[in-house]
């Protein structure tokens, strides 16, 4: 997992991964949500799958990451147990700033 505040600028991919610490995630599923605020409403809503029973991980592509405005963001893996609807929220903090190009 993205242990520190991570920098982006707008238009760069965005890896992560969540975890829980060692215990095995076999009967659970991850939803990550990306929210400016830990209140929002999401504005990315995707599942994803577990690759080696230990963690979740992926990235924000540059597409996603291009309309999101400049600030401070949450990327949250909402983890559900499939078994017995048990629910953990991981968030992680991060920064994106505007892409500078030069004409």
């Amino acid at each position: 997992m993205l242990n520190k505040l991570v920098i982006i600028q707008k238009g760069e991919s965005l890896p992560f991964k969540f975890d829980r610490g060692g215990v095995s995630i076999e009967d659970w599923v991850c939803v990550i949500k990306v929210k400016q605020k830990p209140v929002d409403v999401a504005t990315i809503d995707r599942v994803i799958t577990s690759d080696d029973d230990q963690a979740f991980s992926g990235f924000l592509t540059k597409t996603e990451t291009n309309l999101l405005i400049e600030g401070l963001w949450y990327l949250t893996g909402i983890l559900t147990n499939a078994g017995t609807d048990e629910q953990e929220e991981i968030p992680v903090r991060f920064r994106v700033t505007k892409t500078w190009s030069v004409p």
